[in-house]
């Protein structure tokens, strides 16, 4: 969880959602994210952990970075 920041490691504990990424951990050149967006390898209903990193999948930023900016 240290990719997380201290305040939504809290959240986290407590069962809530972390709250908006850390200034320059979102993407896009014209848009502001104001979640995460977490792609996992195995979905959660079908039993994936959702904060494990290893079930998190790094190639959809890229994807999800060509999409906002229409890059093919």
């Amino acid at each position: 969880m240290a990719q997380f920041s201290s305040g939504n490691q809290t959240r986290i504990k407590q069962g809530l959602i972390a709250k908006t990424p850390l200034e320059g951990w979102h993407y896009g050149p014209k848009e502001i994210v104001k979640k995460f967006h977490m792609y996992h390898c195995v979905a959660i209903e079908y039993s994936g952990e959702i904060y494990d990193i290893d079930n998190l999948r790094r190639a959809h930023l890229i994807c999800m970075m060509k999409f906002i900016t229409g890059d093919s």
